[in-house]
């Protein structure tokens, strides 16, 4: 470690037969990586990346392509995106959180999940194998990574930023791999949620159905209850206090009304949050959580 990057093929120049010839080698891959570097505002295009999975640890030319570049070049767009989805048909595609780049691929190249023929997630993988530790890819890198840090080349090096991206990502995959190999059982985990992925997306994008009509008066409801806790606690207290202050909450509860202390189970610190007034609650005034729901909603 770590391993010297490999070459990049410039998709904006390179000639027709050489970027023919970059696809159909990805084509016989057992996988090729996509990273896209985008707007995150408005989701357009800036970098589109690709690579191929490494053969005995040696890794292959990345490819790269700078949309904007690619604007004033007539055909070779064109040409770039017809290989790009011959490709994805070919052979797994493996993104790092591929909710993220699926819609910059939407947006400005017309690829949806059913152009490929896989799509795998390494993200998704390590949140399914290692579901108590952080799922970032600085963070899995840093344990299966086998190239150089580049995350600090964002504003500096945006190729070789990507390159970076691109690279990792492929041996954070091969890491998932090993690890299924071992373990079966999370595969097929990983596997019905990946089958889900399409849908959430589709979800995420329409948003949620909301009935306008019912929202004013639910508002004014609300609020209203909201009011007249409000004014309750006020008239058993004697004086206006804050009920959104935790701090007012701590010495009315616990040292006015002596209430037993309720202290956060991560942080250990005395809290009054929702927790904690279930808690009391449950202590003083047995309920049944599921009426106090359907209450709540009539």
């Amino acid at each position: 470690w770590p391993r010297t990057f490999p070459q990049s093929v410039n998709a904006n120049t390179c000639s027709y037969d050489d970027l023919s010839a970059w696809f159909a080698a990805a084509q016989t891959a057992r996988y090729i990586v996509i990273d896209t570097e985008y707007d995150p505002d408005t989701n357009e295009l800036v970098l589109f990346g690709i690579s191929q999975a490494a053969t005995e640890g040696v890794p292959t030319p990345v490819i790269q392509y700078h949309w904007f570049e690619g604007a004033t070049q007539g055909g070779r767009r064109t040409d770039f995106l017809y290989w790009v989805r011959e490709t994805i048909r070919a052979v797994p595609t493996i993104f790092q959180n591929v909710l993220a780049d699926l819609p910059v691929l939407q947006k400005n190249c017309n690829i949806d999940w059913s152009d490929f023929k896989r799509v795998e997630d390494t993200m998704q993988a390590h949140a399914v194998l290692w579901c108590e530790l952080s799922h970032s890819f600085e963070f899995m890198a840093s344990v299966d990574g086998k190239y150089p840090k580049v995350k600090h080349l964002f504003r500096v090096d945006m190729d070789r930023y990507n390159m970076g991206d691109l690279l990792d990502t492929g041996s954070l995959w091969d890491a998932r791999l090993e690890e299924f190999r071992r373990d079966p059982l999370s595969r097929k985990v990983y596997d019905q949620q990946m089958a889900l992925l399409p849908y959430l997306d589709r979800s995420m994008q329409a948003g949620i159905a909301v009935d306008t009509e019912k929202v004013p008066p639910a508002i004014e409801k609300y609020t209203a209850r909201v009011e007249a806790g409000r004014d309750m606690a006020h008239a058993y207290c004697g004086w206006p206090m804050n009920l959104n202050s935790d701090e007012q909450l701590k010495v009315w509860l616990y040292e006015m009304e002596g209430m037993t202390v309720v202290k956060h189970p991560e942080t250990k610190e005395v809290t009054t949050n929702a927790d904690a007034v279930a808690t009391m609650r449950n202590r003083y005034m047995l309920f049944d959580a599921r009426d106090d729901e359907m209450n709540m909603s009539e």
